[in-house]
């Protein structure tokens, strides 16, 4: 089994997995908001997530502390239409054109005029420090001072479900009827009919390294405007590729890798035919029904259509130490022998490591050499944590057990 080399990659959580199951090195924990609650977009800001719903507008941490906001001054906060945040500014979209913005802990709202024809922003996003609305009715908007500019005036795009631009300055609004680019002062709507788009319905969609990702509810539109015009597009879906489904739901750029939530469940893509798939026939991700994701320094996010929130460390192996050497701990998962290779501790620093499990509890305790070859045969399947003092330094390196039987 390969082995599994971790360096000083640091994590904040330490016990709160409990009653996990794994598949590889991906753990997930989950929780529900209140019953009934529709989640309808995830945004973060350093390792805080932040939750619009329709029960209200709720910020969550990996340690499970909720925090729910219910009021913005006088009004009431009980269905958060969307978010974006920039800076230490929260930006939701309320019914009957209402945005309420939080500076820090204290908040303002407006309104926006009763003759613009929207009920709601269906999308916030700020770009280049200047804030852009998307509506359920097909508007976006640009705010200066007092004055509301609908960008995409003269189209017909359906609601809002993504705005975005790239670094040359192609803007990119995406709707439930197509999508709307302007590429250097001329506008174009691409729709199924007049472009390889595989369904005029878009779900998503994100830019990164100026490659446009766009989720239709019938496949993923890939377009690359490093070259181009025209950009150079790709289809993937079911039939080309090894998507679990054509229903693109969320889209999340984590490094070289994109994260793609379809109804029938999670996938990381990391180029080319590299695709990974997690559903709940292979870890314990609460639904195939991924409708958002979400990364931050530490996690990745997704959303349910269950109503769940449940979070994964982002990377397939950690170790959190502040010693600087190197650390390696394979196979992982074991079945029989763990082996847990440290540096050599320094002359009259001996080291002591123990075995816990995910209920806080020592299970083994030993001291060694460099290298240890552990018996863990006698362990029941689960999460452990290796935890000691190496060197004066503390140590935490999670690891897994799966029981041939």
């Amino acid at each position: 089994m390969k082995k599994h080399t971790c360096t000083n990659i640091c994590i904040a959580l330490i016990f709160a997995f409990s009653h996990l199951t794994a598949f590889g090195q991906v753990w997930f924990k989950t929780y529900s908001l209140p019953t009934g609650s529709t989640i309808n977009q995830l945004k973060a800001m350093d390792d805080v997530l932040y939750i619009a719903s329709d029960s209200g507008l709720h910020a969550f941490n990996e340690e499970g502390v909720w925090k729910s906001y219910t009021q913005a001054g006088n009004l009431q906060l009980n269905d958060i239409k969307s978010i974006d945040i920039s800076g230490s500014q929260v930006r939701i979209g309320l019914p009957e054109r209402q945005v309420a913005v939080m500076n820090d802990t204290n908040w303002s709202t407006f309104q926006f005029n009763g003759s613009l024809a929207f009920s709601y922003c269906s999308r916030i996003q700020n770009l280049g420090g200047f804030w852009y609305y998307g509506t359920d009715a097909g508007q976006v908007y640009l705010l200066l001072d007092t004055l509301a500019i609908n960008l995409v005036d003269g189209y017909s795009p359906g609601m809002i479900t993504g705005i975005s631009e790239t670094t040359n300055g192609v803007f990119i609004a995406l709707s439930s009827n197509g999508i709307y680019l302007d590429i250097d002062g001329t506008t174009f709507f691409l729709d199924e009919n007049n472009s390889l788009l595989p369904s005029s319905n878009i779900l998503c969609g994100i830019v990164h390294e100026d490659v446009a990702y766009d989720g239709t509810d019938n496949g993923l539109y890939v377009a690359d405007f490093n070259v181009g015009p025209p950009p150079a597009v790709q289809i993937y879906n079911t039939s080309n590729s090894p998507l679990p489904g054509n229903r693109i739901q969320a889209l999340c750029a984590d490094g070289e890798a994109i994260w793609i939530g379809t109804d029938k469940g999670l996938v990381k893509w990391t180029g080319a035919s590299n695709f990974e798939i997690y559903s709940t026939d292979n870890s314990n991700i609460p639904s195939n029904d991924v409708r958002h994701i979400e990364v931050t320094e530490n996690n990745l996010w997704i959303a349910t259509g269950n109503g769940r929130i449940s979070f994964t460390q982002r990377l397939a192996g950690y170790v959190h130490s502040d010693h600087p050497d190197e650390i390696t701990v394979y196979p992982n998962p074991a079945t029989d022998r763990l082996h847990v290779d440290l540096p050599i501790p320094p002359s009259g620093h001996p080291y002591e490591i123990c075995i816990v499990n995910d209920k806080g509890q020592v299970v083994k305790v030993l001291q060694g050499v460099p290298l240890q070859s552990m018996d863990v045969s006698d362990l029941t399947s689960g999460s452990y944590y290796l935890k000691g003092i190496v060197s004066d330094a503390h140590v935490t390196i999670p690891f897994i057990v799966l029981r041939r039987d």
